[in-house]
């Protein structure tokens, strides 16, 4: 109560945040009370929307309190406030998961997936996963094409006549 106390009266953003931040440790380790450290983490994203301690201690909490939405939230915030490269990929691939498993949002799925696609067209996982949601969803096109395009790039001849005889095989 002292740091939330002190954190209302302070006007320097950073200061607030730090006291936000110590208090919801202090919530969360401490006094075992998840529901005040996430309000206290979320005064840090409200100064600081991308103050990365808090958006992971949130990630965490919301994971344990099977909040699935507010953590595709953070997941998507953590993506943004990420660089541009290959240091997203983890982030859109566990927000990829999530919208599709927890949250059957399968077009939100996607459209992560292919960021990362973009970002690194050969990453196994997101081909897999893509591929399984293109098949449910039976947008058979756009997985030809993403074989296609796969097959562009492709210098292994047998993954080649792999993909060609998948192709084929959606083609007929």
């Amino acid at each position: 109560d002292i740091l939330e106390a002190q954190a209302a009266a302070t006007q320097d953003r950073s200061e607030r945040v730090s006291l936000h931040a110590e208090a919801g440790r202090l919530c969360e380790d401490e006094l075992m009370e998840p529901t005040r450290a996430i309000a206290h983490y979320q005064a840090c994203i409200e100064a600081e929307p991308a103050y990365q301690p808090a958006l992971a201690a949130l990630g965490e909490l919301y994971a344990r309190a099977e909040r699935w939405q507010d953590l595709a939230n953070i997941f998507a915030v953590q993506a943004v406030a990420t660089p541009e490269g290959s240091a997203r990929i983890p982030l859109l691939f566990k927000l990829a998961e999530l919208l599709s498993d927890r949250l059957a949002d399968k077009d939100g799925a996607i459209a992560r997936l292919l960021e990362i696609l973009e970002i690194a067209p050969g990453y196994v996982p997101a081909l897999k996963l893509i591929s399984s949601l293109y098949v449910q969803a039976g947008r058979w096109d756009e997985l030809i094409r993403m074989y296609e395009a796969e097959l562009a790039g492709q210098s292994d001849t047998e993954q080649a006549i792999f993909l060609l005889e998948k192709i084929a095989n959606l083609s007929e």
